[in-house]
Order: structure tokens, then sequence, then C-alpha cells
């Protein structure tokens, strides 16, 4: 039972939006063994998010036990392209093999754009589908591009303020469905019809915080 790694290395070129600074790495001056420092933005690279990332008062990323991120999930590839929607009627047969409490791992191909402005022109969740995935009571949700929203509205610069703004991030952090964004690697476990896996995606119990880097990794549940 081979674990896949579906988390982006940590350095200068971890993926992440523009407006976030690139991770530093520096080593610090220890006679005796060596030691670095790491400043990394939460919601750099392969990360988890919190409820808290879009309601102030929601929790944060601290509060959830390790059971909450090592369990079963279905790693689906839909057939989507440049800023294609995934829409909720795609997502019925996929949504209807999970259990409550399962993760749903979404393939798009999306990692392979790293590095270049095409990584912006993802596809995406429309607000429906987010509320299916909120509906089936899924633990969280992973996907291999740094938003699961529209980038049309996002180049719109919308008002968090705007009860309509962030739609997907609302329905789902709304109803306690933790966001995993920017994983790579998910074609390894993934198919069309949606592919039963262990997963595993443990994020750092950053005090209170929004989102945290984390690892995550998968393997085919039947154990090819």
């Amino acid at each position: 039972m081979e674990w896949h790694d579906l988390t982006h290395r940590i350095d200068a070129d971890t993926p992440r939006l523009p407006f976030l600074d690139a991770p530093r790495v520096a080593s610090l001056e220890e006679p005796l063994l060596a030691a670095s420092e790491l400043v990394i933005a939460t919601h750099a690279g392969t990360h988890v998010e919190a409820p808290r990332h879009r309601f102030p008062d929601g929790a944060g990323i601290d509060i959830y036990p390790p059971d909450r991120f090592l369990g079963k999930a279905i790693a689906w590839s839909p057939a989507v392209g440049a800023r294609d929607p995934i829409e909720a009627t795609e997502l019925e047969a996929v949504l209807a093999d999970l259990a409550p409490g399962d993760a749903l791992l979404v393939h798009t191909g999306w990692d392979e754009h790293v590095g270049s402005g095409r990584y912006e022109d993802h596809p995406y969740l429309t607000p429906g589908a987010a509320e299916a995935v909120a509906d089936a009571e899924v633990s969280w949700l992973g996907l291999d591009a740094p938003t699961p929203e529209n980038p049309a509205a996002l180049a719109d610069d919308p008002d968090p303020g705007n009860p309509e703004a962030f739609p997907v991030h609302t329905a789902l952090l709304g109803a306690d469905v933790l966001i995993a964004e920017n994983l790579t690697n998910v074609g390894r476990v993934a198919t069309d019809t949606g592919a039963r896996v262990d997963v595993a995606a443990l994020p750092l119990p950053v005090g209170d915080g929004d989102a945290a880097p984390a690892r995550v990794a998968a393997r085919d549940h039947t154990g090819r």
C-alpha cells in the first residue's frame, strides 16, 4: 500500500496567490547544531483552511484533532479545463459514494501549471456544487488549485464583508467542511468515476489559525 505524497515542497517556488510572499528558509547562527528559521504564510503551499478564514468568530485550525484528517476519501478526476465550472450535477454520483465524514479529493491537473500565470486560470466549484458537498457532510475538500472559487470573480476584488462574496468558502466553511488547497499528484490516486482511498492531511496546530501548512498523503484503499 504505497502512500503518495500530495504536498508541494516548501521553498521559494511554493505555489501561492500573488499577494502572498514566498516562504523563506534561513539558517540561524547556531554554533553547535544546524538550525533554520521558516517564515511562511498560512495560505502558501499545501495547506488546510479552517472556518476562521471566512468567519472572524469561526473555529481555528488548532481545535481539530488528528482524527479529523485521517480516514477515507473519494479521489475524483472531473473532465475540466481552464476556468471551467464544476457543477453540482457532476458531483452527484461521487457524493453518493461518500459516507458522512469522508473527504473529497478533486484532481483537475492544475498542479502542472504551478509557476505560470495559467495556474490562476484554474477550474472551480460553483456555489451549488459547494452546497452539495456541504449537504453530503464531507469532512474536508482538497483540490490541486489555489482556491475552489471562480477565478473571474476573484479578479473583481470582492469585498469580504459582502455575504455573497467567496460563495464556495462561505458554503463549505460555514458547514464546517474544511478546505485543503494547492495539492499535487492527486492524479496518482484519482479516477474519473471516483476512487476510494485512505487519506491523511495533518495541518500544524497554529493557535487560532485561519489555516496552516499541512502534509497530505493518500493511498489506494484496495491496497493496489
